[in-house]
């Protein structure tokens, strides 16, 4: 039986993604990603996209096509993807979007430690935390609205994604303020 085999990072899926545009070099492509605001899986900057080109390569999902210098500055190596690096973008994807996993996001383990605070400490915390989500969703919606009009739509999905995400942590948080306020006047 074939072993099954997928990237191993979501960064290794966003290079794959982009070379489906066709070959270019590891600058193209972080280029690429910061245009399509799919940058926020590229926690180490350009120094962890060359690891990944690297890891890419050495499993056969890409490969070199060349290598050019413009001018006087260092040459260029430009990449494409092979067809066993499709064929791992496309298992990768499919299990990013249809196997829910859980995810630890800092909130949460915010919220198992906050009874080690003050109550009127939490909950002002919870507040100030309610606050920044009302304001990014503002930014966000404004600033989605704004693309809208020029991209894709499937360029637009992640956005929105976050979008409702912070609405729903918000709606959550401010459940949870009237319910800690109300156990705290009853006790």
């Amino acid at each position: 039986m074939a072993e099954r085999r997928t990237a191993t990072t979501v960064l290794a899926l966003g290079v794959m993604s982009a070379l489906l545009e066709g070959p270019m070099p590891p600058y193209e492509v972080a280029r690429l990603l910061r245009a399509r605001h799919q940058d926020g899986f590229l926690p180490g900057g350009t120094g962890t996209l060359y690891n990944v080109f690297q890891d890419l390569t050495k499993r056969g999902s890409l490969e070199v096509v060349g290598t050019f210098r413009p001018g006087a500055r260092p040459a260029r190596t430009v990449y494409r993807i092979t067809d066993a690096g499709c064929r791992e973008l496309h298992q990768g994807l499919h299990d990013l979007i249809t196997v829910p996993v859980k995810e630890f996001p800092r909130l949460r383990a915010g919220l198992v430690m906050l009874s080690s605070l003050h109550p009127d400490e939490a909950t002002e915390l919870l507040r100030t935390r309610l606050l920044a989500l009302q304001r990014s969703v503002g930014v966000r919606r404004n600033a989605l609205e704004r693309r809208c009009a020029g991209e894709p739509r499937q360029f637009l999905l992640a956005d929105e994604y976050d979008v409702a995400i912070h609405e729903a942590e918000a709606a959550w948080i401010t459940f949870a303020l009237e319910q800690l306020l109300s156990s705290a006047s009853q006790g």
